[in-house]
């Protein structure tokens, strides 16, 4: 007696002999047929992605059919997951049923992974049948992800985008038959009638049935798919099911005994040489197996055909599970942090995503993509098996944020569309409503952030009401730097609705950028600032120092190196430095390009100017003088020009710096700070402050007696905490000194002293308060802080309290005879009616004063 041999890929033993003709309850089989026409839609269809693989009705002369958009802007892109319902239910677990349909199958072109299409079963966990190309721009197809491959004739799509390219694919007709646990496949080529598979047992993944969703998984650059003539039906045992009798093997763990699925190879021989597939077995005979499986220990082993009973089990043994832990080094392979933790079973492949960076104190540690992919694998092979995922130190410093956009809290993550392609970590995130994300204090900082998605998207990040970073998506990732930018005082950022969850922020970096002698090479502005411009601010007492080198243009020098504008100025040349030439006596706005004033001779001069060095200053001191001068020393000239101008109002001058054209670059950029601030105490002995520089009260200071922070404890109550170090830059303080005497403070280059909970508000520049929003320091009627019942200009430099201080309404805060002091809520500070009364420090009215210190008609009394 001889045997058809079939070893299927499954999970359910099947102890049982089945014979051609094994009939099961077909009675429930839906029929159902679907002839797709000009008046079909496409109702059941849908894709994963909008916009991508949409599902369309087309035709090849008079014949219509299911098929997906065949433009450019819908498959030249990334992918997606097209989904048809149709056939969902009509075979439910347990039913034998053929299914007849005709398909076109496009594999793509290049980059990415094969094309597969998908029958579900009736629980759409497991596949009846499975087409998945070999490879990109193949024609084969692995059959149920088995050794049983298949060549569709012309299943390459042309990428023209058209209907030309699905036209251009070759219709075959597929016959599904599931009968009993055992799946049969026919594939006939429709132009030809050449039988591609004819009635064959494919190993099915499935143990229980039934029909699903049709799934067709397509991949970037062209793939392609259509689908006409859907028949579901019962199965006619002479048509659909083969003349033989198969046999059937299958495998169980030998620990546990749950079934396992086992891709098995027979052989003829003990050497394993001689496979055998799909032949027959001659009872008696004695063959020699192989089986594999994910998680499971290769198994060799033999059997001897019984023609009595066609199916026999094996028993394998599953692989030991190890653990693994995944962790980021740097260079000497110091621990930055841990990635990655798990078990699985030996030789598993463990996939694990990783950041592009890691802030570690302030400098970012980075890994660059595996194949444009922040993610990678290795195989496991040991218990506790540690990986080692290098970073390595990048120019970033001076990092005081860093932030996977994922992980903020607000934005919505995502790793659809190039999220998992492309970002960092393998995931990126945007923005349904605006996010606020952190706040900074005062300070020059600057971001970088990343992006990904499709063009046409634009990102911004704010501050306060200014946007401080800005980038339109590109159709692929990108990381752009934003402009530095300064904050007066403490500053919400916030991150503006935008974006889906295929157009994602990646990441975010913030710098603190630090102005004393700054320095940025050659290289940042060869890339950042060629023929364009940097904006910045000049603080009174700054001088910025900027060296451009010229490399000699074709025709002519261009040369524009400055441009400021503001208001404030008082627009009128100073006589004694005039620009050499120039005439033009109002300020404007204007730039600053040498030569452009006294040279008519444009191609003398720009031989002249060859490979010139040009150095330029700009400074604003304190005195309020704001001046530039550059000199061009060229190789055969020099020229020389200056601008200055008086100012008696501004404390900082908005300034736009870069250079023209390709041959020309900046070589060397620094801000220098001033020594030390000059402040004049009031005629009270006390004032507030706040400067645009780091300040250092860590040594004695001439005419200075303290310096304090203001800090708060219970309600009501304040506290002077004396200020004993270098406190940032924006810093609100309370001064107290020789009366009307100048004092000089020192500028340093970096703070220390923990200003965190400081409730002093420092404004750089002149501000106003709405009525009733703060405690502004008055002399009168007596030294205090009293709450403004209107609105109140603060001076530049000055410093307020918030009027919301840990739940108090007290309308006077005290802060001169002690360390600490409560609000007196009963006196209405300035406003106070005079009618006598006595009130102690606590706010409570005295009938009969004694010795002691008093508020009497809003001043101070002290009772003898």
């Amino acid at each position: 007696m001889k045997r058809k041999l079939q070893f299927l890929t499954k999970t359910l033993l099947v102890a049982a002999a089945l014979c051609v003709g094994s009939m099961s309850a077909w009675a429930d089989v839906t029929p159902f047929s679907e002839s797709y026409s000009s008046t079909s839609n496409t109702n059941g269809w849908t894709t994963g992605t909008a916009g991508r693989y949409t599902p369309a009705i087309l035709n090849d002369g008079d014949n219509y059919f299911l098929s997906v958009d065949q433009s450019s802007t819908s498959r030249n892109n990334n992918g997606a997951i097209v989904t048809g319902s149709v056939i969902s239910g009509k075979a439910v677990a347990g039913d034998d049923f053929t299914l007849t349909f005709d398909l076109r199958l496009g594999n793509c072109v290049s980059d990415q992974t094969p094309v597969q299409f998908d029958i579900m079963d009736a629980s759409n966990s497991s596949a009846i049948l499975s087409l998945k190309a070999t490879a990109v721009n193949v024609t084969t197809w692995s059959v149920n992800n088995t050794s049983t491959t298949v060549s569709l004739p012309n299943s390459i799509s042309a990428k023209n985008y058209s209907s030309a390219d699905i036209n251009g694919i070759t219709w075959c007709s597929y016959k599904i038959t599931r009968s009993g646990s055992f799946t049969y496949l026919t594939i006939t080529n429709k132009a030809t009638s050449e039988e591609i598979l004819a009635r064959t047992p494919i190993g099915s993944s499935s143990a229980t049935g039934g029909l699903g969703k049709i799934v067709f998984t397509s991949k970037r650059y062209s793939s392609n798919f259509a689908i006409d003539n859907i028949v579901v039906r019962a199965v006619d045992a002479e048509a659909d099911l083969p003349s033989v009798t198969y046999y059937l093997a299958s495998f169980t763990d030998n620990t546990s005994g749950n079934e396992v699925t086992s891709g098995t190879t027979i052989y003829t021989d003990t050497e394993r040489t001689t496979p055998i597939t799909n032949g027959t077995l001659v009872d008696g005979t004695t063959y020699y197996y192989t089986a594999t499986q994910t998680a499971y220990v290769d198994y060799q082993g033999s059997f001897t055909v019984d023609g009595t009973d066609p199916a026999v089990n094996f028993s394998m043994t599953a692989q030991p599970t190890y653990s693994y832990t995944v962790k980021a080094v740097d260079g000497s392979s110091n621990v930055l942090t841990e990635l990655a933790s798990g078990s699985s079973y030996n030789t598993a492949t463990i996939n694990y995503a990783y950041p592009e960076y890691f802030n570690v104190n302030g400098t970012l540690y980075t890994k660059a993509a595996t194949s444009q992919i922040y993610g990678t694998s290795f195989t496991l092979s040991s218990d506790a098996q540690v990986e080692n995922a290098t970073y390595t130190a990048s120019a970033y410093t001076d990092v005081i944020y860093y932030a996977e956009a994922e992980s903020i809290t607000g934005m919505t993550a995502s790793n659809s569309g190039q999220g998992d392609a492309r970002c960092s970590n393998r995931f990126g995130a945007y923005a349904g409503s605006d996010v606020e994300f952190i706040t900074l204090p005062a300070g020059t900082y600057k971001i970088r952030a990343g992006f990904c998605g499709g063009t046409g998207t634009t990102f911004n990040i704010n501050a306060g009401e200014n946007v401080v970073w800005s980038a339109a998506t590109t159709g692929s990732r990108g990381e752009t730097d934003g402009e530095n930018f300064t904050l007066d005082g403490s500053t919400a950022l916030t991150i503006k609705a935008a974006g889906n969850n295929t157009v994602l922020l990646d990441n975010i970096i913030i710098q603190k950028v630090s102005t004393t002698n700054e320095v940025i090479g050659t290289a940042d502005y060869a890339t950042t600032f060629l023929g364009q411009k940097k904006s910045m601010t000049i603080n009174k007492g700054q001088t910025i120092n900027v060296t451009f080198k010229n490399y000699g243009g074709t025709s002519q020098w261009y040369n524009w190196l400055v441009r400021f504008y503001t208001t404030g100025l008082d627009n009128t040349l100073r006589a004694d430095n005039f620009v050499l030439g120039d005439t033009e006596a109002t300020l404007g706005t204007r730039s600053v390009k040498l030569g452009d004033a006294d040279v008519t001779d444009w191609a003398t001069f720009a031989t002249q100017m060859k490979d010139a060095t040009v150095t330029m200053t700009i400074s604003y001191t304190a005195a309020g003088m704001f001046s530039i001068s550059a000199n061009a020393v060229g190789s055969s000239n020099t020229y020389v020009h200056s601008y200055a101008y008086k100012s008696a109002l501004n404390n900082a001058i908005n300034l736009e710096l870069g250079v023209e054209k390709s041959w020309m670059e900046i070589t060397s950029y620094s801000v220098t700070n001033p020594e030390s601030v000059s402040k004049t105490i009031s005629t009270a002995g006390w004032s507030t402050y706040c400067s645009p520089y780091i300040l250092d009260f860590s040594s004695t200071i001439a005419n200075l007696d303290a310096a304090y922070i203001v800090t708060g404890g219970a309600a009501g109550v304040l506290t002077k905490t004396p200020v004993t170090g270098a406190v940032p830059a924006g810093t609100g303080l309370l001064l107290m000194g020789t009366a009307s005497a100048e004092v000089a403070i020192p500028v340093a280059a970096t703070a220390g002293f923990d200003v965190t909970d400081n409730k002093l508000v420092g404004v750089t520049a002149s501000e106003t308060l709405t009525a009733n929003s703060g405690y502004v320091l008055m002399t009168s009627p007596s030294l205090a802080f009293y709450k403004n019942n209107k609105d109140f200009t603060l001076s530049a430099n000055s410093a307020y309290l918030p009027a919301d201080l840990d739940g108090s309404s007290a309308p006077v805060f005290l802060l001169f005879s002690g360390s600490e002091t409560t609000g007196i809520n009963a006196v209405q500070g300035s406003q106070s009616k005079a009618n006598g009364d006595y009130y102690n420090l606590n706010g409570q009215r005295v009938a009969q004063p004694t010795k002691g210190l008093y508020i009497v008609n809003g001043k101070k009394v002290v009772v003898k």
